[in-house]
């Protein structure tokens, strides 16, 4: 989504229903911004990469938390797909899923908020990997060797001609991911490069079988 499609989708949400009678309101722009600001911020040098914060609470004075109370899961749901996005987009690594909620604090005036980001770790969180299809369904992948081809009973059932009866094979082990062609006839591609040998996956990656594209992301 980014942030540009954040800031329309979220003005029209928000813009439509705190009061036009505050000083100032909530900016959806400034909450945007505000966020992706704040899990830069937050991030912590890991071995790998860095990891982002994936434990985030957005305040909001009584009036405003209110007023947004009707659409306040919509909400949520926005900011967390745009935190995600920004993770993805960092090359973040997380330690367990983005949770994000509106809460009320007292002390607040209408128009003003904060966000507090935060760490959990979830167990076994890193080994959680899923492919995406082009029409958004989803396959979750667990620790093991899934083999990708248009053979019946593969772990991921592709119905592409274009694509060998047991095309390539992904390899999900403690902390990564990998994927190598299994001596296709039309090889494997990640992000548009033919492959000659097992390569690494990060997340947001495509792997392309035939005409298939599959998108890695963490689960």
């Amino acid at each position: 989504m980014g942030l540009e499609s954040f800031e329309r989708k979220i003005a029209a949400v928000v813009e439509s229903i705190f009061a036009k009678g505050s000083p100032r309101g909530i900016e959806p722009a400034e909450l945007g911004r505000r966020l992706v600001r704040e899990i830069e911020r937050s991030s912590r040098v890991g071995v790998r990469s860095n990891i982002a914060p994936n434990m985030v609470t957005v305040a909001l004075s009584p009036e405003d938390l209110q007023e947004l109370r009707p659409l306040r899961n919509r909400v949520e749901g926005e900011l967390r797909v745009l935190a995600e996005e920004t993770v993805e987009a960092g090359d973040y690594e997380l330690l367990g899923p983005i949770v994000l909620q509106l809460i009320e604090d007292p002390e607040l005036k209408s128009g003003t908020f904060y966000i507090d980001c935060d760490f959990r770790e979830e167990q076994g969180f890193a080994d959680r990997w899923e492919l995406v299809f082009a029409d958004g369904s989803q396959l979750k992948l667990g620790l093991g060797t899934h083999v990708i081809g248009r053979l019946a009973g593969s772990a991921v059932f592709v119905d592409n001609p274009r694509v060998s009866r047991r095309h390539a094979e992904i390899v999900v082990e403690e902390g990564r991911v990998t994927v190598f062609d299994s001596g296709s006839t039309n090889g494997t591609f990640v992000n548009g490069v033919k492959i000659s040998r097992p390569t690494e996956l990060n997340p947001g990656d495509v792997v392309t079988v035939g005409t298939t594209d599959l998108t890695v992301r963490k689960g």
